[in-house]
């Protein structure tokens, strides 16, 4: 299969390009390492651009919606690139709109024009459903909060999240917007013009293969810092907000799974509950298990749009695909994750050691 992937450079597309390419897939990508001017250049992801291409996986350096082109000769597109802040976005709301919305419906089109019977993936985001989740009722469980089950409401339950919780009626922020009206014009494209797409709602994706940020990456920046010995600030309710975190390798191989078989339609994917951490619970880990020192700032306000707990149901995909699995924990991960910015820091090729200068790669 031949597989184009946009935003091939971050922590969801280079862990989907790895895999594919491993499998026998020709794999094909466009970065454009945005992130390093929105986030600084601790974000940037050449680094992870260069060890695709050890690889032998191709490259290209361009923002995605100067290459529509490539779209042509695909098997599957795996739309990956776009603005991931909620801050960033509240301060660069025209930006955000044009690569999250514009972009995505001028790549669907490129594929209804120059590629129809390739199959299309969007990487869309649990902040479609805005902080609704946030107005149940939440009590105190020692290091996490936790919601009363009898506040739960339609598409709650034990098992988290599922594709029914509402979408609309809450504070999204303009990033939440903007990935929706992506996600529902991914969806549109396949009931109007026939096209085979999916959207992937994610919660927390995490991973050693990421470059994550201050302002974007909860996990990733958290072990920068723990690594680095770098103060960490919480914001807002003193750590005990909860996350279920999803290894990256393991959503790329849900991914592969759906392009084996696709079905239209759209799919919450995270941790689930047995992957479900609170910011506290993470820093203790860190610094207990692995034996890691640093501070923790716990009073930094609450991030708007933010979600107070947000545990994902991923029973429909997993209904509809059975032999799909998780393989990591979220405390194996955190390993990884540990070892591996151990390593670029100490490494000649390091991030933080190096300005690899891309600016006239980004055409």
């Amino acid at each position: 299969m031949k597989i184009l992937v946009t935003g091939i450079g971050g922590l969801v597309g280079s862990a989907f390009a790895e895999l594919a390419h491993m499998r026998g897939h020709e794999v094909i990508g466009v970065e454009s390492n945005a992130r390093a001017g929105w986030f600084g250049w601790s974000a940037s992801v050449d680094w992870r651009v260069a060890e695709l291409r050890r690889l032998g996986v191709k490259v290209v350096w361009s923002d995605f919606q100067r290459r529509l082109h490539l779209v042509h000769g695909m098997n599957a597109v795996i739309h990956c690139a776009g603005q991931p802040s909620h801050e960033l976005s509240l301060n660069r709301t025209i930006d955000d709109f044009g690569v999250n919305a514009v972009g995505t419906v001028e790549l669907l089109e490129t594929v209804r024009g120059l590629a129809p019977g390739a199959v299309f993936v969007f990487l869309s985001t649990n902040k479609v459903y805005g902080d609704r989740i946030n107005s149940l009722d939440y009590f105190v469980e020692d290091t996490r909060l936790r919601p009363n089950p009898l506040s739960f409401s339609t598409g709650v339950s034990d098992r988290g999240i599922s594709e029914d919780f509402p979408l609309d009626a809450s504070l999204h922020t303009p990033f939440g917007v903007s990935k929706l009206a992506a996600d529902l014009m991914v969806q549109e494209y396949t009931r109007s013009f026939g096209l085979r797409t999916v959207a992937f709602r994610c919660g927390c994706i995490t991973g050693h293969s990421g470059s994550a940020a201050k302002l974007h990456g909860f996990l990733g920046y958290l072990v920068k810092c723990a690594v680095s010995g770098k103060p960490y600030m919480v914001y807002g309710h003193r750590g005990r907000q909860v996350r279920d975190n999803l290894a990256a390798e393991d959503l790329a191989s849900a991914i592969l799974a759906w392009l084996d078989r696709p079905v239209s339609g759209v799919y919450n994917m995270g941790g689930g509950p047995d992957n479900s951490i609170s910011v506290r619970e993470a820093v203790k880990y860190l610094r207990k298990d692995k034996g890691l020192s640093f501070a923790v700032d716990w009073t930094g306000p609450p991030r708007l749009g933010d979600h107070v707990w947000w545990i994902t149901d991923t029973s429909r995909f997993e209904a509809d695909y059975p032999g799909w699995r998780r393989t990591r924990s979220v405390r194996e991960v955190l390993d990884e994750m540990v070892l591996a910015e151990k390593a670029r820091r100490d490494g000649e090729d390091s991030t933080y050691n190096r300005r690899a200068s891309v600016q006239a790669s980004i055409l």
